[in-house]
């Protein structure tokens, strides 16, 4: 599953594919119920989220960006 992230950052970016394959993997070890898909995604878009803005804009590091959503376009 990991590899299939690292395969799609090009195309995804950091953000939207890290946001992805936190919830799939916590969904796959957590289970598909549908509370525990909720509170999965909001976990995910918030740690990924954070993490992603404090790398990016806390400590100026470069992660990479997608052909979906670059947040450094003008």
């Amino acid at each position: 599953m990991f590899f299939l992230f690292l395969w799609s950052l090009p195309v995804l970016g950091m953000l939207i594919g890290g946001i992805c394959f936190v919830f799939l993997l916590m969904s796959f070890l957590g289970g598909w119920e549908k509370k525990k898909i909720f509170i999965h995604a909001i976990i995910a878009i918030l740690t990924v989220g954070l993490m992603w803005s404090l790398f990016t804009f806390g400590l100026g590091v470069m992660l990479p960006t997608g052909i979906i959503y670059n947040p450094f376009a003008l």
